[in-house]
């Protein structure tokens, strides 16, 4: 979870068919979920105002198996509540963005983020490839988030040239906390990679579980503070 976000809102659970190994909620529930679907009782939940809340944490709201009346009765509950600011986050950005796009109600104050682990061609999941999710993020002009979470082992250069080309308000970076097995980077290089981001101005928050791999000395330097994220999301001037 992100230590920025105050709430977290489900309208949608059930089975994820991008399975991915790090998973949390496949781990908790043994892959053993139903098929995907609305939560009426958490639909209608109170989202209050001035919250910033990350939509169907627990599943993947475009992935391919979410029937499109979900997505639509979701915008349509964050288009009621729009004081706030919602994250959608989607290792399918091509169907989040057609969604978002096409639905009747369009809600407002939407940060759009997608999860790229590295840019090698590993396979972590059934979505769609690192290189299809860096590609339609790259053609949206919307205010954008990259997770790098778990990070997985990668080539500097390579990773930065994704990410630039996708231009984010802000990269976030965290370890893997499942023990998953994956290869990670090393200390060294994780600390080269944060640096070069932020000498080209941008935004990057460092999460908790990377300090198992960073020390507290270099993590603590270099974290953007709870308070700072919030003013980035409030402020328009960061997005492009």
């Amino acid at each position: 979870m992100y230590e920025f976000i105050t709430h977290t809102w489900n309208p949608v659970k059930g089975a994820c068919i991008h399975e991915c190994v790090y998973c949390y909620v496949r781990k908790m529930t043994n892959g053993k979920l139903r098929e995907a679907y609305l939560d009426k009782n958490e639909l209608n939940q109170d989202l209050g105002k001035e919250n910033i809340i990350f939509v169907c944490s627990g599943t993947d709201l475009f992935a391919e198996n979410v029937r499109q009346e979900f997505i639509e009765n979701v915008f349509r509950v964050m288009a009621i509540y729009n004081e706030n600011i919602y994250l959608l986050q989607s290792k399918n950005p091509k169907k989040m963005f057609v969604s978002y796009e096409n639905a009747k109600i369009k809600p407002s104050n939407v940060i759009f983020a997608t999860t790229i682990e590295t840019n090698r061609n590993s396979k972590l999941s059934n979505a769609p490839s690192i290189i299809e999710r860096a590609n339609e993020m790259t053609m949206h002009n919307y205010k954008k988030m990259v997770t790098i979470e778990p990070i997985v082992d990668f080539d500097l250069e390579g990773f930065f040239d994704i990410l630039k080309s996708i231009n984010p308000a802000i990269i976030t970076i965290g370890a893997d906390s499942k023990n998953s097995d994956l290869p990670e980077p090393s200390y060294n290089k994780i600390v080269e990679f944060v640096n070069k981001l932020i000498q080209n101005r941008f935004k990057v928050y460092l999460k908790h579980n990377l300090k198992r791999i960073l020390d507290n000395s270099y993590y603590d330097m270099q974290l953007y503070s709870t308070t700072i994220i919030r003013d980035l999301f409030n402020n328009k001037c960061y997005f492009k």
